[in-house]
């Protein structure tokens, strides 16, 4: 499918009013408090709906003209800042939700869904990776370089701690609490945003496919959501370099976070395949959700199970036992 932009002047100022909401709405989390944090989270819902919706063109438009709006409004390191974390993964999703066109010809012609969710991954991944590798070259060392976060963590756990009753504060030490949040905040927080990327791409393709704009057929992304096998030995190596310590934590579990989420998510969309043919499968999925949400702790089994999906692809195995299987008369 090639892309279908169309430079006519109603398209053009659907993709600046589409760069003017994406701005407002980032602003509006530069600003703070709990309304903007909320809005955060549909950050780059109105740049994929351009994109999607009307064309690639467009979306790259709409991206440039949230990006100079917010840096001169705001600050041009805001505006930096959105355009890694937010236009450019967003984009970069959109593109390869659409097939990742180049010369009018589509570059990926399979496995849509999993491709849509590593783009913004893989691109976060760099993004904080390189942060964290500049900021400690230019502060001298690791600890020095997150000496700020970790100072701001520090007094927000140390108030915390001097909440709770005296009788529950045992083994509460902010200074080490605040170490260890600290290091882990980086990839916390480019596994939490390439979840938000995703689930903004999912409804970014329903609202275009409810308008009529989807050109493309609505993926099975339970049968469809495939991750590169590269994805696998990358998550391992990240696991391995959380256990250095230091940068090399810092950095793996940039790399091992979305991956590790991914890979869940891969799995997930096995167990679902499984039980959709169940009469209790949505009981089963129901319970798996609220589980999920609640503790979070299914998501290391079934990243382990999407991790052996990548190699042993438990779905064509099934769909293929299921199609020799001899039919009743």
């Amino acid at each position: 499918m090639p892309d279908k932009t169309v430079y006519s002047w109603p398209h053009i100022a659907i993709s600046a009013i589409g760069g003017l909401a994406a701005a407002v709405v980032f602003a509006a989390v530069a600003r703070g408090g709990f309304g903007g944090l909320l809005l955060g989270h549909l950050a780059p819902l109105p740049l994929m709906i351009v994109a999607i919706g009307f064309g690639l063109g467009h979306g790259v438009t709409a991206a440039i003209l949230a990006v100079a709006i917010l840096s001169i409004w705001l600050h041009p390191m805001v505006g930096m800042g959105y355009a890694l974390v937010v236009a450019i993964p967003a984009w970069l999703g959109s593109w390869a939700a659409c097939g990742a066109p180049i010369n009018r010809r589509d570059r990926i012609t399979g496995h849509l869904p999993g491709w849509a969710a590593l783009a913004p991954a893989a691109t976060l991944i760099f993004v904080c990776a390189t942060w964290l590798l500049i900021n400690t070259y230019i502060s001298g060392n690791f600890d020095e370089a997150m000496s700020f976060i970790r100072g701001k963590l520090f007094l927000m756990i140390d108030a915390a701690v001097k909440a709770q009753p005296e009788d529950q504060r045992a083994g509460l030490d902010p200074d080490k609490l605040s170490g260890l949040v600290a290091f882990a905040l980086p990839g916390f927080f480019a596994a939490y945003y390439t979840m938000i990327h995703f689930a903004n791409l999912w409804i970014a393709g329903r609202l275009a496919q409810a308008s009529a704009l989807l050109k493309r057929p609505w993926p099975d992304i339970a049968l469809e959501f495939y991750l590169p096998r590269a994805v696998v030995p990358l998550f391992g190596i990240g696991v391995g370099l959380a256990f250095v310590g230091g940068l090399a934590h810092a950095v793996g579990l940039v790399i091992a976070a979305p991956l590790g989420l991914l890979l869940a998510c891969q799995g997930l969309a096995v167990v679902h395949d499984m039980v959709r043919e169940m009469r209790s499968g949505v009981v089963v999925l129901g319970i798996l959700y609220f589980v999920l949400g609640l503790l979070g702790f299914p998501m290391l089994p079934l990243a382990v199970l999407g991790s052996a999906d990548v190699f042993f692809d438990y779905r064509a195995r099934r769909k293929a036992k299921k199609d020799v299987q001899p039919t009743n008369p």
